[in-house]
């Protein structure tokens, strides 16, 4: 019986997972960048021995421009002996916000009515009904 580290292990040094192993790598790197160029990043990939940064911002195309040899560096570090280049653009869709509700407090109206009208109803169980609702707004002053 394999224990999870040998099925990781086989697993990551398959060559039909080189995808996975490539990704990996790449997701370390993003951990050991510096902060400043990390949350600049949108995502990222290699194609041709070329790695390619998507950026959020135009702001950022500077600070990798100026960090270009330490992003080189920090790749041979892991283990990226074949990537030659990298380069970096900035998506043109814009990231897409979650929409959060927020509940709505109404503020509280003072009373208005003290009871004081006119009860000018001449079916006799509507004149009731209007004195019972008097009897009520006075209660509730």
């Amino acid at each position: 019986m394999k224990t999870i580290s040998q099925i990781l292990y086989n697993f990551t040094n398959d060559k039909r997972y080189k995808k996975v192993k490539i990704q990996t790598k790449l997701d370390k790197l993003l951990n050991i960048l510096p902060v400043n160029l990390k949350s600049g990043v949108e995502f990222f990939y290699t194609k041709n021995n070329i790695l390619f940064f998507v950026l959020n911002h135009q702001m950022y195309k500077n600070e990798f421009k100026h960090n270009s040899m330490l992003i080189l560096s920090l790749l041979r570090e892991i283990g990226f002996e074949n990537i030659k280049d990298i380069k970096y653009f900035v998506t043109n869709k814009p990231k897409i916000k979650k929409f959060k509700p927020k509940m709505v407090e109404y503020p509280q109206y003072k009373r208005v009515s003290y009871g004081i009208f006119d009860n000018l109803a001449s079916n006799r169980l509507v004149f009731e009904k209007f004195e019972q609702i008097r009897e009520l707004i006075k209660e509730k002053i």
